[in-house]
């Protein structure tokens, strides 16, 4: 039975590998149309708006990314971003006890409580979290993207972490399996997208959960009404993974936990904290519609 497991595992693996790869190659033989299709719209949009040519390209280089590259292959190089994400075993230790006192309220009380609901469960205001300690300074790609100006607290790139500790809550109803320094901690071993900088790669939050839970990722196109529909009912949290705006690629990309209770779905740390009527209406409706989904994983307790 349990050869049957990782033989099933092993050919789901190998199918998205498979298909990933595909995915990059489709896109990178399309580019060069897409990047003259991209072209031709930003003519047509200044003479239709009137817009200088400056505005126009800088609006179409924005949309690029989410408009033109597959949302699998985004993943796929987020992955391969991430292989290389691993911090030192000293700052790894340094963050564990830094964070260890946040956490508890020793160093900074009010942030601790300023992070949470007011129930004191999940976390729904990350930008409290400047005290936290998540991520490897790397000062040539600092200054090469972010001009020297990269915030390597956890106000800025711990959403994917604060999603799975948000969704063992959900799971585990009101007590999480593992404390949340202790999960910066594991996902500074293994999946951070180039030291942190730009967060925690999906497919690592996935793995995450393999031993312990059921799991499903969709992603792409795939991310249908009808898949969502069947995703509720057989999953008992999810974890969304978006742009947060389709047209603008500088507005980034966030992670959040999404739980599902007595027919509502409550999006936790994102999106306002709004609560919908179905998992669909959360995940389309992220951003009121501006926002789009590149993949949503679904987790339960092992049966």
């Amino acid at each position: 039975m349990r050869e049957s497991f990782f033989w099933k595992l092993f050919l789901r693996k190998a199918a998205r590998t498979i298909k990933r790869a595909g995915c990059i190659a489709l896109d990178l033989v399309l580019l060069p149309f897409q990047i003259i299709i991209a072209f031709v719209q930003t003519i047509y949009s200044m003479v239709r708006d009137k817009k200088g040519f400056h505005t126009a390209l800088t609006e179409r280089a924005k949309a690029f990314v989410p408009r033109h590259i597959r949302r699998d292959s985004v993943l796929a190089v987020l992955k391969v971003l991430a292989a290389a994400g691993r911090a030192s075993e000293e700052d790894i230790r340094a963050h564990y006890q830094n964070n260890l006192k946040v956490w508890s309220g020793e160093k900074t009380k009010r942030d601790k409580e300023r992070m949470l609901d007011g129930q004191g469960r999940y976390i729904e205001h990350q930008s409290y979290m400047r005290s936290i300690r998540y991520g490897t300074a790397r000062p040539a790609l600092d200054r090469l993207v972010f001009g020297g100006k990269a915030s390597l607290d956890g106000s800025s790139n711990t959403c994917e972490v604060i999603a799975v500790y948000n969704a063992l809550l959900a799971l585990e109803e009101g007590a999480a399996a593992v404390s949340f320094p202790s999960l910066l901690a594991q996902f500074e071993k293994k999946g951070m997208i180039l030291g942190g900088y730009f967060g925690t790669s999906p497919d690592y939050i996935e793995a995450y959960f393999q031993k312990e839970y059921e799991r499903k990722l969709l992603s792409g196109a795939r991310i249908t009404a009808h898949a969502l529909k069947r995703l509720s009912e057989e999953y008992a949290a999810y974890i969304l993974t978006a742009y947060n705006d389709r047209e603008d690629i500088t507005k980034e990309i966030h992670t959040m936990c999404i739980s599902g209770q007595m027919g509502k779905y409550q999006v936790h740390n994102g999106d306002q904290g709004k609560v919908y009527d179905s998992l669909g209406d959360a995940v389309f409706g992220y951003k009121s519609g501006k926002g789009r989904a590149i993949c949503v994983i679904g987790v339960r307790k092992l049966r």
